[in-house]
């Protein structure tokens, strides 16, 4: 980003800097909606009359028409100079503005470290690090949905490639971050919280690998009333059965193999210790 002049944050909440200083974004939905667009597909001009039909899909078109022209005033009014380029038909980012995009980066980064078979993952540290929330967040249009879902899903792969990559090394602290990430952004996801358990018991943290476990099965029943997987349950009971012996800590398989009395749900089935009660526990 040395020497750009202007920045643009998409993820999250829209902002643009220019110089270092905040610009005041235009009051205008329609004109905030073609500058995202516009910021979007940058490196191709775009036709006065797909932005019509992106943007205003059900307007007449010379309604249409007359709302691109008065965005279009908008943006001009309000932002800096030399960002805005018009050629005939045709309108676009200008390709001389200096611009660094945080979406752009955070793809570019990703995208080229996740298709290699050497991740380089120092890059992929820094991708993550661009995604402060997902895209475009108060925007609900169709063409912001699929992008959004698009770099939402590129960002799940690259915490997951993280967590496996920084736990392979030993470096669980690393790891359980990364993994806590990624329940933060998909808290439905069962193998996220599966990896924060696992990697909070490899740190000798116990009682909160079960907190995890309970936080997993709240979230499941609260927004889907349903139960965790017997993989999950399998893991919490295991970490549970581990916690009262000696030894060092590891960390617990995926899945236990089926069979084991911990898996079964009878009268002697080993039960999770209540947290918080050493005591007892012991």
């Amino acid at each position: 980003m040395l020497g750009t002049q202007f920045q643009v944050h998409l993820f999250g909440a829209l902002s643009l800097f220019h110089n270092g200083k905040q610009i005041h974004l235009p009051r205008s939905v329609s004109a905030r909606a073609l500058l995202v667009y516009l910021l979007l597909n940058r490196k191709i001009p775009q036709p006065r009359l797909k932005l019509i039909g992106v943007l205003w899909p059900e307007t007449p078109e010379g309604q249409a028409r007359r709302a691109l022209t008065q965005a279009l005033w908008h943006l001009r009014k309000d932002l800096p100079g030399g960002l805005l380029e018009t050629v005939a038909d045709h309108i676009q980012i200008s390709p001389e503005a200096p611009l660094w995009v945080d979406a752009e980066t955070f793809a570019s980064l990703a995208k080229k470290n996740l298709k290699v078979v050497q991740h380089d993952t120092e890059n992929l540290r820094q991708a993550v690090d661009l995604y402060r929330g997902d895209l475009l967040e108060g925007f609900y249009d169709d063409w912001v949905l699929v992008e959004r879902e698009h770099l939402r899903e590129l960002y799940l792969r690259s915490l997951d490639f993280l967590v496996d990559t920084e736990k392979t090394a030993g470096h669980y602290t690393q790891a359980l971050d990364y993994a806590q990430r990624l329940t933060r952004a998909d808290s439905f996801r069962e193998s996220a919280h599966r990896a924060v358990m696992r990697l909070h018991y490899a740190l000798n943290q116990t009682d909160a690998a079960l907190n995890q476990y309970a936080l997993c099965c709240k979230i499941l029943d609260d927004e889907l009333g349903v139960e965790p997987d017997e993989e999950t349950k399998a893991l919490a009971r295991e970490i549970a059965v581990r916690a009262t012996q000696k030894g060092s800590p590891y960390l617990p398989p995926v899945i236990t193999p089926p069979g084991t009395p911990w898996q079964q749900d009878d009268a002697q089935s080993i039960q999770i210790p209540i947290l918080g009660r050493d005591e007892e526990r012991e």
